[in-house]
């Protein structure tokens, strides 16, 4: 049986927890191997397992977006995206994270990663 996912397409995920810090936007922070550019906040997305691998979305709030732009990476145990959006979105991504119906889609064209309510607007059908 073959649990690898092919990463090459959008894969969506069920939220399971999510947790959040807000910052100085003063320092450079670094999570899962990613060097995030003076965020002002950060939002961790954990989803359900791919295979032998965690899934993590980490939404990164900042005024450099270009430094923080949307990336992916895989690792021995993660399969980890990246988000980059302004921080006057930080409320409203946090609290759309906390229903029970988040999901989150990553995908090694992190261009597509992405972050709903539903997982149809995830599945690639909906929004790409």
């Amino acid at each position: 049986m073959n649990l690898a996912n092919d990463w090459g397409v959008p894969n969506t995920f069920k939220v399971r927890s999510a947790r959040s810090v807000v910052l100085g936007g003063m320092r450079d922070l670094t999570l899962y191997d990613f060097e995030l550019k003076a965020p002002f906040g950060v939002i961790e997305l954990l989803g359900s397992r791919a295979g032998a691998l965690r899934t993590i979305l980490l939404a990164v709030f900042s005024d450099d977006l270009l430094s923080n732009a949307a990336t992916f990476r895989l690792s021995e145990e993660y399969a980890v995206g990246t988000l980059g959006l302004p921080i006057s979105m930080f409320a409203a991504v946090n609290q759309l994270v906390s229903t029970n119906s988040a999901h989150f889609r990553i995908s090694s064209n992190a261009s597509l990663n992405a972050i709903s309510t539903d997982a149809s607007f995830c599945d690639g059908s909906v929004v790409e």
